[in-house]
């Protein structure tokens, strides 16, 4: 496709519409993923998890996405250590399974990533999805809740 014209419907919004319908058939299986994993929890996510999947995005934009996995599934700080559901949680809308074992997601990408051209666009449509899907639920601050 010509690059005018490739500029020209992605300015009109028609190139994204697969991915947006893509987007929005996750939806469903997106609030499983998060039930899944235990992100959810009585109803409520940890406020946390909001920023772990915003800098996630940001990071697979600024680091490439095997660094930003890695990263993510990396479990040696205690502050940031529910990340790794978040990698669950794409992998199960990748997969439909719930994987546990330590860094599962990563070993899917290497494992997939030249059979499957389109694999970074999923992961990334997966996360839109996740976070989309984590406004459904009202986010609690696990400090304030241990302090009750």
């Amino acid at each position: 496709m010509h690059q005018l014209v490739k500029v020209t419907l992605k300015s009109k919004g028609l190139v994204n519409k697969m991915n947006k319908d893509k987007i929005n058939n996750l939806i469903p299986e997106a609030i499983n993923a998060l039930e899944t994993t235990k992100i959810v929890k009585n109803g409520k996510i940890e406020t946390a998890f909001n920023g772990y999947i915003s800098s996630f995005g940001a990071s697979v934009i600024q680091t490439g996405l095997l660094a930003s996995v890695a990263k993510f599934e990396n479990q040696n700080s205690s502050t940031e250590s529910d990340r790794p559901k978040l990698m669950k949680a794409i992998l199960y809308l990748l997969t439909g399974e719930n994987k546990t074992e330590k860094g599962a997601l990563l070993k899917y990408i290497i494992e997939n990533q030249k059979n499957n051209p389109r694999l970074q666009s999923e992961i990334e449509e997966a996360a839109i999805a996740l976070k989309l899907t984590m406004r459904i639920f009202e986010f609690e601050n696990k400090e304030e809740e241990e302090n009750k």
